[in-house]
């Protein structure tokens, strides 16, 4: 009797267990990211540049450059290459780091901190999106 009772504890606790398990994994598929939600991050991340405080006398070609790499990986999610898109908005956080960091900054310290961190969001929403590609 002692050892059905522990076969029965054994039991309720692999039940358990396995509850939470499928609890996380339902949790881990309802927050995983979608193309539409990264997507989304990118137009937001457009408004934002947009919005940017650039500081050089070739702010509007540095402001149309940056939007144009988020308009090319928007391009690139549209035609499901994760990778390609990823590398777009790597060129851009280069580049926001590039006028951050000249010799006579070209974009206020607030902008690119708020820049840099809108593409780190995108940059993990697509890492997310190729990581779920990849286990297909």
């Amino acid at each position: 009797m002692f050892n059905r009772g522990i076969q029965h504890k054994t039991a309720q606790g692999a039940i358990g267990i396995l509850a939470s398990l499928i609890l996380l994994s339902f949790s881990a598929i309802a927050n995983a990211q979608t193309v539409s939600d990264c997507e989304a991050k990118i137009d937001v991340l457009i408004t934002e540049t947009k919005g940017a405080e650039l500081l050089s006398k070739r702010a509007e070609m540095d402001r149309a450059g940056l939007i144009g790499k988020l308009k090319n990986a928007l391009i690139k999610l549209d035609e499901l290459k994760i990778g390609d898109a990823i590398q777009k908005v790597e060129d851009y956080r280069a580049k926001v780091v590039q006028l951050r960091d000249a010799g006579k900054p070209k974009i206020s310290a607030k902008s690119a901190a708020t820049l840099l961190t809108g593409a780190d969001d995108v940059l993990a929403c697509l890492g997310e999106l190729q990581v779920k590609a990849l286990q297909g």
